[in-house]
């Protein structure tokens, strides 16, 4: 696995520097389309010519973008042609390679395999590159305004994020739309009013180049240019992976009228944006992952609602395609980039020839594959409602059951691997080592309420296995009997008392053997937990756990779920099992799709369990437990 990791980041930088100076080299041969319109107008603003900037008789290849965006065109009538060619080249493969470190850096706290997942991003959008080199597009510019603008917001920079969706859209018309992940932000009027500064300022700058009485007509001729657009370019062509080119597509078939392909493209661009807008509303943007999928799902959008989405426009779906293969684990995930390197990665006169190409650009299969990648990333987006934020939860159960249990539990504590610390309030060990617990910075607090092991607080043994507690539950609810919820809700209260007279503010309540999913018997409960301000509680579904010896757990959990979020908020919950912690990386790369969620282990730093009056099966393996995650200290958050 560790040798297939090199060879992915060793073929991406390969691939980055070979296409670029194979391109370089050939610039004499390249660049001869897009890159002569901004040539062209650097030296139509350099003369003053500008009633020829935005001129209609370029033909097929007008100068389409914003006025302010003349100011970064300018600079290149300093240099002769080849000189400025080659520049602008340069520009674009550092601005790709700034857009992908970027992408790593946002990666980097979600996944450790942040760099091999960046390098097989590259890999997969590589063909889109070399294009955007080829044509002489400014795509690499617009990938690395998009995304320094998701870094921006992930860091909680908003101002900063929004000024560079305004430089994105100054590009792009389209990408203004992104706007709206900011519907959320208490700094509105600071935003507006950075975001008009901020294009006030570029206008202030175009009047050094331009006479500000010229400006208006500027925007009037910009203006007939993109609203004729479609006379000077065929957007029916098969390369036109857009929405609007498939719409287009349709009526050159007959199948569909002219007057159709507009409202159509309007309908789903309005109906889509709703759906957007509903998903942002409704997602806990304070997860960073979250935040990224968003912007993810706003760079998918962008490539399929412009009106033409060739080859090169496909870099941007470097974003999207980063967090899928963070998400690799879910079976949508993998089809969706399944379809993706079927019909867009791979594709290419070069590789499967001109004709297959052909077929499946005019079939629109690259367009039906993006949509899957758009529905995946909602998929992910909307997958939790539970609460959650960028790191692990670490939970270690049963603080107090042995001394070598607490001194494991302790040590990862301080190391900053365990956040939560199960207390099992029945048990002789409680105390020991409590107050140098407590004394760790930002460590949560839970009761581990207990039934099924050792002597209880009562005085007398604990209910046996969960089978038999299962089994005397379903007697006593058949049969009417009221002994047996009397005493289980009295061991709850002398429970939670003990744990509270020591002074401990409890943050959650779970329970050891997860005796609380069991039907019924969180309602005898409930209220104690709420009348001491406890409102999180844990239900232990993982869905792994249905092909494991845990299957129970699995389905009782998933039983109990809806029953126990009317009344209580839950974490996403994440149990690895004893081949999980057979080295590093099995850990990890189990662990890795619940970011934000409840990780729960067993430690201990020596096995002492064996010397208890009321044992336990589980021994040498929470050492084992102990001794990898000691290992990993740093790694895990």
């Amino acid at each position: 696995m560790r040798t297939i990791k090199k060879i992915i980041i060793g073929a991406a930088f390969a691939a980055f520097l070979l296409g670029t100076v194979q391109t370089y080299v050939r610039t004499s041969e390249s660049l001869q389309n897009d890159y002569s319109v901004y040539y062209k107008t650097a030296e139509r603003l350099k003369a003053g010519s500008t009633d020829k900037l935005y001129n209609p008789e370029d033909g097929a290849y007008p100068y389409r973008y914003t006025p302010p965006t003349l100011t970064l065109a300018f600079p290149l009538s300093y240099f002769s042609e080849p000189t400025a060619r080659k520049l602008f080249l340069i520009i674009q493969a550092l601005s790709v390679f700034a857009a992908f470190f970027i992408i790593y850096k946002i990666l980097s706290p979600f996944t450790v395999e942040a760099l091999t997942v960046t390098s097989a991003t590259f890999l997969l959008t590589f063909r889109f590159y070399l294009d955007l080199l080829i044509c002489g597009q400014i795509s690499g510019s617009l990938l690395l305004l998009m995304a320094l603008a998701t870094h921006s917001f992930i860091k909680k920079r908003f101002t900063l994020s929004a000024i560079f969706v305004s430089c994105a859209s100054l590009l792009k018309l389209l990408p203004a739309f992104l706007f709206v992940l900011f519907v959320k932000s208490k700094q509105k009027l600071k935003l507006v009013v950075c975001v008009v500064g901020f294009i006030s300022g570029l206008h202030i700058l175009l009047s050094f180049f331009v006479p500000p009485a010229l400006i208006p007509g500027l925007y009037s001729n910009w203006v007939h240019i993109v609203s004729t657009d479609t006379q000077y370019f065929d957007g029916s062509t098969s390369r036109n992976q857009a929405l609007k080119g498939l719409l287009q597509r349709l009526e050159g078939r007959e199948l569909i009228g002219s007057t159709f392909v507009e409202s159509a493209w309007f309908f789903m661009l309005a109906a889509t944006l709703l759906g957007f807008l509903f998903v942002i509303l409704k997602t806990n943007t304070e997860n960073r992952r979250n935040s990224f999928s968003l912007w993810g799902i706003g760079a998918l959008m962008l490539v399929i609602f412009m009106p033409q989405a060739l080859p090169h426009s496909f870099v941007l779906l470097a974003l999207p395609i980063s967090i899928l293969l963070s998400n690799a684990d879910r079976i949508s995930v993998r089809l969706a980039v399944l379809s993706y390197i079927l019909f867009c990665a791979i594709p290419g006169s070069d590789v499967t020839g001109h004709a297959v190409t052909e077929w499946i650009n005019c079939n629109s299969f690259p367009l039906l594959s993006l949509i899957f990648l758009l529905l995946a990333l909602f998929s992910i987006t909307c997958r939790g409602k539970s609460k959650s934020d960028d790191h692990y939860h670490i939970t270690a159960d049963d603080w107090g059951l042995s001394e070598g249990v607490n001194e494991g539990i302790l040590e990862l504590a301080k190391r900053g691997v365990v956040k939560r610390v199960s207390l099992m309030a029945n048990e002789p060990y409680l105390e020991y080592k409590l107050d140098e617990l407590r004394k760790i910075q930002d460590i949560k607090l839970g009761l581990h309420f207990n039934l099924t092991h050792g002597r209880l607080l009562d005085k007398q043994l604990g209910l046996g296995t969960p089978a038999n507690l299962i089994k005397e539950w379903t007697k006593s609810v058949l049969t009417g009997r009221k002994e047996m919820r009397q005493r289980i809700t009295d061991e709850f209260s002398r429970q939670l008392e003990r744990v509270e007279k020591l002074g401990i503010s409890l943050s959650y309540c779970d329970s050891h053997h997860h005796v609380l999913i069991i039907p019924g018997l969180l309602g005898l409960v409930s209220q104690k937990l709420k009348n001491s301000k406890i409102d999180t509680v844990r239900v232990p579904f993982d869905p792994r756990l249905l092909v494991t010896s845990k299957f129970p757990v699995a389905v009782l959990a998933a039983i109990s779920f809806f029953s126990i979020r009317k009344n209580f908020s839950t974490l996403l919950f994440c149990y690895p099992q004893y081949k999980h912690f057979d080295s590093a990386d099995k850990f990890l790369k189990y662990i890795k799709m619940y970011k934000g969620a409840e990780v729960t282990i067993h430690p201990a730093a020596r096995n002492d369990i064996e010397t208890l009056e009321f044992t336990d099966s589980f021994t040498n393996q929470r050492v084992r437990e102990f001794n990898l995650l000691v290992k990993l200290s740093g790694q895990i958050q």
